[in-house]
């Protein structure tokens, strides 16, 4: 009667550990990106409004137009009759507008996406926009300057 009891510790699934680092990524952000609260967005908003506008983050100046870093999250329900199918991310002045489209099912939970992207320098803005499978399309838009010498 050998028993062999494992104390090994529980394996972490890619899953959880994706979860883990874009939380652990969310909470090493700089204050000083621009949030919807900071941006000159009028206020209050409507629950509806608060539900669907995506909350973009991008830095408002940035030395490194070769990784810009962009971040998109939502409060918005995530259930089978009322969740965000996709968003897009576009800087329609770059040479290369699409910066992505990112979709999303019920059993993603909630809407959190960070990537970084190249951008070319000078001033523009840079767009999230949110589907909604119930009340449409929601966008956010963000002012973005990068340097001369400081494009992708």
């Amino acid at each position: 009667m050998n028993r062999r009891t494992d104390s090994s510790p529980q394996e972490l699934s890619r899953r959880d550990f994706l979860g883990f680092a874009s939380a652990a990524v969310g909470l090493w952000i700089p204050a000083r990106w621009a949030t919807a609260s900071a941006s000159g967005d009028p206020a209050p908003r409507s629950l509806l409004e608060s539900e669907h506008l995506p909350l973009l983050q991008v830095p408002a100046v940035t030395k490194n137009g070769a990784k810009v870093p962009i971040i998109v999250q939502m409060d918005h329900p995530m259930t089978p009759d009322h969740h965000i199918t996709s968003v897009q991310v576009v800087n329609r002045r770059d040479p290369v507008p699409s910066k992505g489209t990112f979709y999303f099912t019920p059993g993603n939970g909630r809407v959190y996406v960070s990537f970084q992207a190249r951008m070319h320098h000078g001033a523009s803005e840079v767009s999230a926009t949110a589907d909604c499978n119930r009340h449409g399309p929601w966008s956010a838009t963000r002012a973005i300057t990068i340097p001369e010498d400081g494009g992708g």
